[in-house]
């Protein structure tokens, strides 16, 4: 059951991520900003596929690299790099926020502020370990999709974009779990290769998005591709 629901909501986020694209440049920019801050609060949360441990929040990043992808592809790498300190920016700002909530002394009629801190403020080791690798891995994959572009003069849209998103993946799973997660989880070995394993299999079922993304640009939009 666990898997259907994840399958379905990778689908219906792919295919949101694809429709604002095609509404153009600030409407992408805004979404991938909006989720990259929504995965970091359910980054700690842990559910099982096929027996096999699952960070939920690689739903989310799985998105997040189709999104920048389909910016460096369509509008180069300039504006793909934005929209990450963009979102670095806006996560930072609702962290502190988050965090202010904590010092926070309720009102004896307050049932809520206990509940919110509870839900959404992240252990420090997380939050930091995630907006660290968050920053260096979309960078990398960025700057890997464009070199790879070139390499194959604007051809083989599938090669780089598994490519650069597999070798990116397996870089957050080297350096962000250890980070945040070592000396927590037990298995936390059997989670990475679970997460690797999750994480390519999401690369290969967004190749036609992105294939779409382009085709739409090409046709309806009269896009000029960004070298």
């Amino acid at each position: 059951m666990n898997f259907i629901i994840v399958f379905l909501i990778l689908i219906s986020l792919n295919t949101l991520i694809v429709f604002t694209a095609s509404k153009g440049k600030i409407y992408i920019f805004s979404f991938v900003s909006g989720i990259s801050v929504f995965s970091f609060f359910i980054s700690s949360i842990v559910i099982d596929v096929f027996g096999y441990p699952f960070l939920f929040a690689e739903i989310i990043f799985a998105v997040l690299y189709l999104g920048t992808d389909i910016l460096t592809e369509n509008w180069g790498k300039k504006t793909a790099r934005n929209v990450i300190w963009v979102a670095i920016l806006v996560l930072t700002i609702m962290v502190i926020f988050m965090q202010a909530l904590s010092f926070l002394t309720p009102h004896p009629i307050d049932k809520s502020l206990f509940h919110i801190i509870e839900t959404l403020i992240i252990s420090p080791r997380i939050m930091f370990a995630a907006i660290f690798v968050f920053l260096i891995e979309q960078q990398f994959d960025i700057w890997l999709f464009h070199r790879l572009k070139k390499l194959t003069n604007g051809n083989k849209l599938w090669v780089r974009n598994l490519f650069s998103t597999s070798t990116t993946q397996m870089l957050d799973v080297i350096i962000f779990y250890p980070l945040a997660f070592y000396g927590v989880y037990e298995n936390l070995i059997d989670l990475m290769v679970s997460a690797y394993i999750f994480k390519f299999l999401m690369a290969v079922l967004d190749t036609p998005f992105i294939y779409i993304s382009r085709y739409f640009f090409q046709k309806h939009l009269q896009l000029e591709i960004s070298e």
